[in-house]
């Protein structure tokens, strides 16, 4: 070995110090390793975890907080809102608490009860006593109720209000042993006989509001004239009417009409046609030609207020979908979706559910063998299902496209001993006499009435107080005309 390369070795105690050094700076950094791992995994309050659970539970009682702020906020302003109304709308007695209600939103009067706060006790009571004086199948979500009961506890119901209409109402009230009772309450209408008259120049709806009267006439002409009148083909500019109907009036207001009593159209292709309302010793009120025959009929051949005649009877007609020739065997009255469809006449419901193409489908037997049948429609009216028993003019189903239907109309079917014919072509019997001896009384009582309507102006004007400021009249029970078939 040469001298430069012992010169170039290191010593040998110079080799141990490095090594040693080495191994102080990997202790230090695997003790610097193991704190941190301590600190950020291991430690309560310094952990990973802990910080992020700490961190999502601080969020969470923030938002909890908040929630229940807006809470107090909407309950505070309801409360007040409530109570503002109350004290408008209702004078409470000293030690009494009214609470103000609707059956919206609940399943029933009893759940509405309920939720006012009133006693499982008292509720059944309420229910007991209301039964006899109002139909409760009949309730609807708009109908509104008023509580008053005791202030302090238990809050013992002590009288009960349930708004039926503007006029009627049902009131129940405690006895002196305890027992709640009810009993309805009327307002008492005054009643204005009115004289409308009125000529046709573009259509009988602009005919009704030149009279400055409402739509709900249109109706009662439609119908009563329906038999004799095909309302869509049949009206010509130039054509008239005149009417002698009842007024009501509510606190000096019009209400609404009472019975239609007399009333005439003329026309250049109905001729001159009147009706007048008359009510038998033995029979309901009905209406009935100037000789004393009944303007009704078993059957009507268009069961709803349509636009057009889209399609008639037709055996050999070509078919829009199927685009081959089919026998149509019925009428399809155009008419917007939801249109009411009407009972033809007085029958049983034989069918009630869809049927393939004819879509959801009503059937009708009337008698003589006569059945009627309605197709396409959107829904059936409520209740409706077979073995039903209806009238003519009731609500049946509303007008759709349900089924093989290129759009919204009625398909309108007639059986007659099993086989179908044109409704149209079907020849409706007249309807029949008044009694020998009721046609004389018939004919003296409206004697007046036909003077009267043949002198009503057809200017349009109304006559014989029929201004809505309520004039003087006999006073009338509501309800008291529900022989008025067209009221």
């Amino acid at each position: 070995m040469s001298r430069h390369d012992l010169l170039r070795q290191p010593p040998r105690g110079s080799r141990r110090s490095g090594l040693r050094g080495s191994l102080r700076l990997g202790a230090l950094f695997a003790l610097l390793v193991g704190v941190n791992i301590y600190v950020f995994f291991f430690r309560d309050n310094t952990s990973i975890n802990e910080l992020l659970r700490t961190g999502s539970i601080q969020r969470a009682t923030s938002r909890k907080k908040q929630q229940a702020k807006t809470l107090r906020a909407i309950a505070t302003k309801a409360s007040l809102d409530e109570a503002q109304v109350s004290v408008q709308e209702h004078a409470v007695s000293p030690g009494e608490q009214l609470v103000r209600g609707s059956l919206e939103g609940h399943s029933g009067l009893a759940a509405a009860l309920k939720a006012a706060k009133l006693e499982s006790r008292d509720v059944g009571a309420l229910v007991r006593a209301l039964q006899p004086k109002m139909d409760l199948r009949t309730l609807r979500p708009t109908h509104r109720f008023d509580v008053y009961k005791d202030a302090t506890p238990p809050y013992r119901l002590k009288r009960f209000v349930f708004h039926l209409s503007p006029i009627k109402k049902v009131v129940a009230k405690r006895r002196r042993n305890g027992d709640l009772y009810a009993k309805l309450v009327e307002k008492k209408l005054r009643v204005v006989r009115a004289q409308i008259g009125a000529k046709v120049e573009s259509s009988l709806d602009a005919a009704i509001a030149a009279t400055g009267e409402s739509s709900a006439l249109i109706y009662r002409l439609l119908r009563l004239f329906a038999w004799d009148i095909n309302w869509s083909a049949d009206v010509r500019k130039g054509d008239s009417f005149r009417l002698i109907i009842e007024k009501r009036y509510l606190e000096g207001k019009l209400y609404g009409y009472g019975k239609l009593l007399a009333a005439e159209y003329k026309g250049k292709k109905t001729g001159v046609l009147r009706a007048f309302y008359h009510r038998s010793r033995d029979a309901e009120g009905g209406y009935y030609t100037p000789q004393g025959r009944d303007v009704r009929r078993v059957l009507v051949k268009r069961p709803l207020n349509y636009r057009r005649i889209s399609s008639h009877f037709n055996h050999k007609r070509f078919h829009p979908v199927l685009h081959k020739v089919k026998a149509h065997l019925g009428v399809d009255y155009s008419a917007p979706t939801g249109t009411p469809i009407y009972a033809a006449g007085d029958g049983l419901v034989t069918w009630a559910r869809r049927a393939g193409p004819a879509g959801k489908m009503v059937k009708i037997r009337h008698d003589g063998g006569v059945v009627s049948v309605y197709m396409h429609m959107s829904r059936f009216a409520r209740g409706m299902k077979r073995g039903k028993k209806v009238k003519q003019w009731q609500v049946i189903g509303y007008v759709g496209a349900t089924g093989r239907a290129t759009g919204p109309h009625l398909h309108f079917g007639l059986q007659v001993n099993g086989r179908y014919i044109d409704p149209l072509g079907y020849h409706v019997p007249r309807g029949k006499l008044l009694p020998r001896y009721e046609r004389a009384r018939f004919k003296r009582g409206i004697a007046k009435l036909a003077r009267q309507l043949g002198r009503i102006p057809l200017s349009g004007k109304r006559s014989g107080g029929a201004k809505d400021r309520g004039p003087a009249g006999k006073e009338d029970t509501p309800g008291s005309d529900d022989d008025d078939l067209w009221s």
